[in-house]
């Protein structure tokens, strides 16, 4: 997809505090945007296609019906097990759902969470994964066998890292806009209110 997108994506986080300790003052678990979002520099490269995973709700997703609707989308990758950036991404794309939703001028983007962790986050599991980070029905987390998903994280160059011993998987924080096109439109690291700035300007 590109180098742009690699480097906006740049910022692997380590697991080394809890989300406790998210709300104490230091240094932020998500990089904080350097720019405004009217700055944020557009992309435009059609979306992979592979994404056709299974939901909580156990139904194949498919972000093709998005796109019939006209809606945009918000794409991250996250898993259950994490304590420290995931929770803190999965709130800043339901943040940005809810901002622009809250805006007559701006569709309100359904939001895609693709696990990186196929071996521990199965499709038997995500209504509880789903329920964990407070998923409505117009949020999907998306599941399936540890091939498909390591083949839909190829697709959307998500590189991750998985320690055998313990589980924890090493990934990007990254979110991709996707406008009413099915193309990707913008690639953020997070931040609600500014990733509601991103879907605005669609």
């Amino acid at each position: 997809m590109g180098a742009t997108a690699l480097t906006l994506s740049a910022g692997i986080v380590g697991a080394g505090v809890r989300v406790a300790e998210a709300t104490a003052p230091g240094p932020p678990l998500l990089d904080a945007p350097t720019r405004a979002a009217a700055d944020h520099p557009r992309t435009d490269f059609r979306a992979p296609t592979a994404l056709r995973l299974t939901d909580q709700a156990g139904e194949t997703f498919d972000l093709a019906r998005y796109m019939d609707r006209g809606r945009p989308v918000l794409v991250t990758f996250a898993f259950a097990h994490c304590e420290t950036v995931c929770p803190v991404l999965v709130k800043d794309v339901l943040d940005a759902q809810r901002i622009a939703d809250e805006d007559p001028e701006t569709d309100r983007p359904a939001v895609v969470v693709v696990t990186v962790d196929p071996w521990r986050d199965t499709p038997s599991r995500l209504p509880h994964v789903a329920m964990q980070w407070g998923l409505d029905e117009d949020a999907h987390v998306l599941s399936g066998s540890v091939d498909d998903v390591l083949e839909t994280l190829r697709a959307w160059e998500v590189s991750i890292s998985r320690d055998e011993l313990t589980g924890e998987i090493t990934h990007p924080a990254v979110v991709y806009v996707i406008d009413r096109l099915g193309r990707v439109a913008f690639t953020a690291t997070g931040g609600g209110e500014y990733t509601a700035g991103l879907v605005g300007r669609l």
